[in-house]
């Protein structure tokens, strides 16, 4: 069973807000202040490794793996919304893709990409 203080490290969260102008165009902005701190996380750092599972399927590039409770929600792009981004000692990260590990409820996945 996966134990809450394996969670050595914390994130700040920051989610992106869309804002509309009156001829309907979009500007997405990081906020300047985080909407969540000291969230609980293991964090990884990487390098440049690329996740493939094949010539017509996923391709996803990324620079750390974050392992954090269930019960947070951290949310990749989609074709109708934009990532949210984390802060781990002082480097921003793009939510790149999320997913339960071992489809068990205890924790998450979050693959990141380091976003200036």
């Amino acid at each position: 069973m996966f134990d809450d203080r394996a969670f050595t490290d914390t994130y700040d969260l920051y989610r992106p807000t869309v804002e509309t102008d009156s001829a309907y165009e979009q500007t997405v902005t990081r906020p300047d202040t985080a909407t969540s701190t000291d969230n609980p996380c293991l964090f990884f750092p990487q390098g440049r490794p690329t996740f493939g599972v094949g010539a017509q399927g996923i391709d996803i590039e990324f620079d750390a793996v974050m392992l954090f409770p269930a019960s947070d929600t951290l949310k990749p792009a989609d074709r109708d919304d934009q990532p949210d981004y984390v802060k781990v000692n002082d480097t921003f990260y793009a939510v790149r893709s999320v997913w339960n590990a071992g489809n068990r409820g205890l924790y998450n996945v979050a693959l990141l990409r380091e976003s200036r």
